[in-house]
């Protein structure tokens, strides 16, 4: 089963989740250690980490007590309209059927690969107001 939950992600995946689909704390944790461990960040080597679309409020915890231990920088960003729009396309090709967490990994690459692009990052930064 775990091969059939990270179906269509880049090898070397790792998925975590709940039954329920919702992110919590100690998920996150979890995760976050895991991204720490294959990043190398540290307290002289550190990264940035966008989260889109995240309840950044539900993390705080976590994230204040975890984060600067782990060198690690969060931004949290609003939730992007191109996963929504793959959900919507992959529900319009699969007349019936729900996505669950088996799609995730391949919807969310193919959004990825939308939004990921050097004008996208220019305008995010340039609405921060930043110079």
């Amino acid at each position: 089963m775990k091969d059939k939950l990270i179906e269509n992600a880049p090898i070397g995946s790792k998925a975590f989740c709940q039954e329920n689909g919702w992110m919590c704390k100690d998920l996150f944790v979890n995760w976050l250690k895991h991204f720490v461990h294959y990043t190398r960040t540290s307290k002289d080597n550190k990264a940035l980490l966008l989260l889109d679309g995240c309840n950044c409020v539900l993390f705080s915890c976590a994230l204040h007590s975890s984060c600067p231990a782990f060198g690690c920088w969060i931004f949290c960003t609003p939730p992007q309209t191109y996963y929504g729009q793959e959900i919507q396309s992959w529900l319009k090709q699969n007349p019936g059927r729900v996505v669950s967490q088996i799609q995730v990994a391949g919807l969310f690459t193919k959004a990825y690969l939308k939004a990921a692009t050097r004008a996208n990052a220019v305008h995010a930064y340039a609405k921060t107001g930043k110079q």
